[in-house]
């Protein structure tokens, strides 16, 4: 709950309170790829209703981050190859990996 406010002539007076509340909704299985375009068309059609944020995540991302970690190495690596020939040097070995995702 927040307070809304008018001000006339510089003067505030209470007018009313703002109620928000946040929904969060998990969908388990797609089994229709415009379930989640549908929910949102859905929403959006109900009065005085703001989205602010959309959040998409997978329940396992094992493999996903798994397969992520080893393009980032060879994207990290392939660069630093470059930069090395760029600068007349020969690459040596990764001396440190920083994973901020974690």
């Amino acid at each position: 709950m927040n307070p809304e406010y008018t001000y006339t002539d510089g003067i505030q007076k209470l007018s009313g309170q703002r109620a928000s509340q946040i929904l969060s909704v998990t969908i388990k299985s797609l089994s229709n790829p415009n379930q989640i375009g549908n929910l949102i068309i859905d929403l959006s059609k109900v009065n005085n209703i703001t989205i602010n944020r959309l959040s998409f995540d997978v329940s396992n991302k094992t493999a996903a981050e798994k397969q992520a970690r080893g393009a980032a190495v060879a994207d990290a690596r392939n660069k630093a190859t470059q930069y090395a020939k760029l600068s007349n040097r020969v690459l040596g070995s990764i001396k440190s990996v920083a994973d901020e995702n974690n």
